[in-house]
């Protein structure tokens, strides 16, 4: 029962510490000034509104809706027998794209 106990207390303290973490992390966000996109320094937390332009955007492959980026990968699940009969499953890339 008392590692029950200790088990809650540490789930609650990681809790409650990333959760102080995100909080500051949104006030931080808050009260910071808006600069152009070309200002933020890479590696920076930054938080951006607005829409993208293309004047030649893509086409997803799945639905052909319009995008400035996408990625997928295709994949199949695959069973296979080895010597004693044992059945084992694994997944193999069919296909995969990234294009932006």
């Amino acid at each position: 029962m008392y590692i029950f106990g200790i088990i809650v207390f540490i789930v609650g303290g990681a809790t409650f510490f990333w959760g102080r973490r995100q909080k500051q992390l949104g006030a931080e966000m808050e009260k910071g000034t808006v600069i152009p996109v070309k200002d933020a320094q890479a590696g920076a937390t930054v938080e951006l509104y607005g829409n993208v332009v293309s004047q030649q955007p893509l086409k997803t492959p799945f639905g052909g809706r319009e995008c400035v980026y996408y990625e997928y990968s295709l994949e199949r699940q695959v069973e296979r027998r080895d010597a004693q009969g044992q059945l084992s499953m694994s997944w193999e890339n069919v296909s995969s794209d990234r294009q932006m």
